[in-house]
Parts: C-alpha cells; sequence; structure tokens
C-alpha cells in the first residue's frame, strides 16, 4: 500500500512554477526539503496510530520522487495486508474520502503470502490472544469463517496521520517560504 502526495504545480502562479522545475532553485530545495521532513512526519504518526499492531514496523517513508515534489509513505511486502487494516474488510469496510482510489485498487483482490490463511491465524491466535497450539488450531476454523462471513473491523492508521501530516506540511512549506523571500 503506498500514499503519495503531490503538490499541485497548476495552484501556483507561472513564476513559481518556473522556479520550481530549475531542482537547483532555492524555491525546489526548499520544497524537496519540507516533503522530506513531511515523509518523516507522517510515517510517524502512522506509527503512533498503528501502535501495538505488527504492521508498524513496515511503514516505511516513499521518497523515491522527492524531485518531483511528491512524497508519503508505504507499507513494505511483507505488511501487504497494510489496506485491509486501514480500510477493514467485507461488509465492515469503511473508505475515509479521499481514499476512494486508493481502496478501489484492493477491492476484491487477493494477495500472495509465505503463510496459508490458516497458518496466519494459528499465529495470530498464539501471539495475540496467548493460546496453545492446540487451542489455536481448534479456534482456527471459527475465526477464519467469522472473517470471510463478516469481515474485519478497519483499523485506521494511515488516514489521521496524513490529516496531521498536511498541517505539519503547510506550516513548514510557509516558514521555509518566508524565509527565502526575506
Amino acid at each position: 500500500m503506498s500514499v503519495k502526495v503531490k503538490i499541485n504545480n497548476r495552484q501556483l502562479q507561472t513564476q513559481v512554477q518556473k522556479e520550481l522545475r530549475k531542482t537547483d532553485s532555492d524555491l525546489h530545495k526548499t520544497f524537496v526539503k519540507s516533503l522530506r521532513r513531511f515523509n518523516v512526519a507522517f510515517v510517524g504518526f502512522a506509527k503512533q496510530n498503528a501502535r501495538g499492531m505488527a504492521l508498524k514496523q513496515g511503514i516505511v517513508s516513499h521518497d523515491e520522487n522527492l524531485k518531483n515534489l511528491e512524497g508519503g509513505l508505504a507499507a513494505t511486502r511483507e505488511y501487504f495486508y497494510a489496506p485491509y487494516v486501514e480500510f477493514g474488510t467485507r461488509g465492515k469496510t469503511k473508505i475515509p474520502p479521499g481514499f476512494e482510489q486508493i481502496a478501489k485498487q484492493y477491492k476484491g483482490s487477493y494477495f500472495k503470502s509465505n503463510v496459508s490463511f490458516k497458518e496466519a491465524i494459528v499465529d495470530w491466535l498464539k501471539k495475540k490472544v496467548k493460546k496453545s497450539d492446540k487451542e489455536a488450531n481448534q479456534l482456527a476454523w471459527p475465526v477464519m469463517r467469522k472473517i470471510m462471513k463478516v469481515g474485519t473491523d478497519p483499523k485506521p492508521f494511515i488516514a489521521p496521520a496524513l490529516k496531521r501530516a498536511e498541517k505539519f506540511l503547510i506550516k513548514e512549506l510557509n516558514l521555509n517560504i518566508k524565509k527565502i523571500l526575506k
């Protein structure tokens, strides 16, 4: 899962656009620096929201396109299930405004994992619910049936983090642009 934020150049005046295209300009460097700090804040806020979840370890900064003024965060491959945690599954799905396109990518999709569904549930029962091997194996099928029939509740960790990080980015840009204009 990857959430990207792009600064929309169309909303900026012509002169600012020209400066932003020059990757060696002070304005462009300021935007890149602000986006880098935004990424760090976004990842930090998301990890705070994911407290107690294993996928917290897989939330990383999306720095590949900073020169194109694009930042954000991503979940590493081993935490491929992050969107299902964020939005929920089946009838319990809740998609926050602005995340419709991201959620649409995962609707009805199936993924491959190194472990089977049952193995993942057994591991979860042993770690989180503190069940023995025997108990976990006995409880696995009822838990799996419930997940398949009812779904899982969403546990948003990215959407709330994005709201906080966007506020941070606006403050950061305002501060740094004022420094350039002095």
